[in-house]
């Protein structure tokens, strides 16, 4: 396997980041508006019943880096799903941009990188309203935008490794229902990971969500620790190992 070109991904990213800057306005409630209105629902709507949460945080500020986080990998696993299927099935994108010198590790890692443009996306729209509410208490937060990027690193390519191996765009809608959603409610989004059952939560620590939700929870509270610094490299691991895996099944997709 050749390591990929980084000018060809960038011009990769760049054709996707024009495709998106035509129809912009067609996906921008799906960037902004629904985060927040989980936000507003489960932080402030049911944050009134909790109150304050560990370490006298109160529930609002507690769920505001895990949404945060969840929608990262929405948004990463949406556009390595459907966008990506449909680039590579319907409207034959990809193909076009095999006929060229390019190579698949270098169209891979160029979806990769918008892949985590769009996680970036939504995590700067929540975290910018949040701040606006009062619930970021620390300034360290301006590193949930790097840390969105990497969690879109590590979300994109395992959509990718399912479009990779799908039949039909149907068959991605396991995606969601059998990974993300299960996910986004087991990985201390919503309550602390230490509160699951003592032979759960080692397996909750494998999924790739909960070291990204601790990861943004302790810079937006400004509380880090070494187990921050093991979340993000468990991160970039996973981000590794899930794009090598992408770029093998692509390959036998496109090429062999």
């Amino acid at each position: 396997m050749a390591a990929p070109n980084a000018f060809y991904a960038i011009a990769v990213w760049r054709r996707h980041r024009d495709a998106f800057r035509r129809n912009w306005t067609t996906e921008a409630g799906g960037v902004l508006l629904e985060p927040l209105i989980v936000l507003g629902a489960i932080g402030f709507g049911l944050g009134q019943f909790v109150g304050t949460f560990e370490d006298d945080v109160d529930y609002a500020t507690f769920v505001t880096p895990g949404i945060i986080a969840g929608y990262a990998m929405f948004h990463a696993l949406f556009e390595g799903a459907y966008g990506a299927y449909l680039r590579m099935s319907m409207h034959r994108v990809f193909d076009s941009i095999l006929a060229t010198p390019m190579q698949v590790e270098d169209l891979v890692l160029g979806e990769m990188l918008w892949g985590a443009s769009r996680a970036v996306m939504t995590a700067i729209a929540v975290l910018i309203v949040a701040t606006g509410f009062g619930l970021v208490e620390s300034p360290l937060a301006l590193l949930v935008v790097p840390s969105a990027f990497l969690v879109g690193l590590v979300f994109y390519p395992i959509a990718l490794s399912a479009t990779a191996l799908a039949p039909s765009i149907n068959s991605l809608n396991n995606v969601f229902t059998l990974l993300a959603v299960p996910m986004y409610f087991l990985s201390g989004i919503f309550f602390p990971v230490s509160g699951l059952p003592d032979w759960v939560e080692p397996i909750v620590w494998v999924l790739p969500l909960t070291p990204a939700a601790h990861l943004m929870r302790g810079l937006v509270l400004g509380n880090l620790d070494l187990s921050h610094l093991l979340a993000t490299l468990a991160l970039v691991a996973m981000a590794i190992f899930f794009g090598l895996l992408a770029t093998h099944l692509m390959r036998r997709r496109l090429v062999i």
